[in-house]
């Protein structure tokens, strides 16, 4: 009887694991960052810019900066 339980059990188990939903295709929307953290140095001398992004998303070209 325990057997046949467990038997069952498997089978279910394995019906379940192979009818489970394929995953999502990954979004074609361009480079997502998250937590960014960048530096800049412009052209002057002992100049240093320091940036910290919640979200840098790219857009047409171009980057968006956000938080």
């Amino acid at each position: 009887m325990v057997r046949l339980l467990l038997l069952l059990v498997v089978v279910f188990g394995m019906v379940f694991w192979f009818l489970r939903p394929p995953p999502r295709p990954l979004p074609t929307e361009g480079v997502r960052l998250k937590g960014v953290e960048f530096y800049l140095f412009p052209e002057e001398e002992a100049v240093e810019w320091r940036f910290t992004a919640q979200e840098m998303v790219e857009e047409g070209g171009g980057f968006r900066i956000q938080g």
